[in-house]
């Protein structure tokens, strides 16, 4: 089901689609937190709250998008070309997508090999809070992933260029709340977790100034 939901988004990124891309993010993480939290409220349920937050959701837009969608919408003569803009095109965003999950979640691994369940704690509390930072990477490395796809690589560099400018004049906005953010979570996990993972807030400092960096 999440492969559905994130092919559904793929097609969008690779045609640069952006806007739908965002809005559909959001609207997404909202029927989430509605359908979630109804069932978190009603039944208390684990294995209904998967259902309701993961699966249904995927599912709705999977169908919606190939209903609604008339821009995905195969037809026979542009079949192949299809297959193959995808087949190429999916293998980057596949390298992508693991190399980026292996950033953020094979160090868990690690630590539980070496270490106790306190610094496994700390560090999936810090993963968590986590989730504003990885919006900004993410949101970079889904712009970026199409512009380096481009068929004539003298396109691709200058699309990137042109990215590249736009971002330095971000810049002085974008350091300004990466420090706001990063003080925001040490102080929210030290409010609740000071006493019970001491180390967590640090944790989180540290590993978020890493991937804004």
């Amino acid at each position: 089901v999440m492969n559905l939901w994130m092919g559904c988004r793929t097609l969008e990124q690779a045609d640069e689609s952006f806007v739908s891309y965002a809005r559909n993010n959001v609207l997404y993480a909202a029927i989430r937190l509605v359908m979630g939290g109804g069932v978190l409220w009603s039944f208390k349920d684990a294995q209904y709250l998967y259902v309701a937050s993961f699966v249904l959701p995927g599912l709705l837009f999977a169908i919606a998008q190939g209903v609604l969608g008339s821009g995905y919408r195969l037809s026979l003569s542009g079949l192949g070309l299809t297959i193959m803009r995808a087949r190429t095109y999916s293998v980057w965003v596949f390298v992508s997508s693991i190399a980026y999950g292996a950033i953020l979640y094979s160090p868990q691994f690690f630590v539980a090999q070496r270490f106790t369940a306190l610094e496994v704690s700390s560090y999936g509390v810090a993963l968590s809070f986590m989730a504003v930072v990885t919006l900004v990477a993410n949101s970079v490395r889904t712009v970026l992933l199409p512009r380096m796809m481009k068929n004539n690589v003298d396109d691709a560099i200058t699309s990137i260029k042109a990215l590249r400018k736009k971002l330095i004049k971000f810049l002085p906005f974008f350091l300004f709340a990466s420090v706001v953010v990063l003080l925001t979570g040490w102080m929210l996990i030290n409010f609740w977790y000071a006493k019970t993972l001491p180390e967590a807030a640090l944790v989180f400092v540290i590993c978020s100034a890493g991937l804004l960096g």
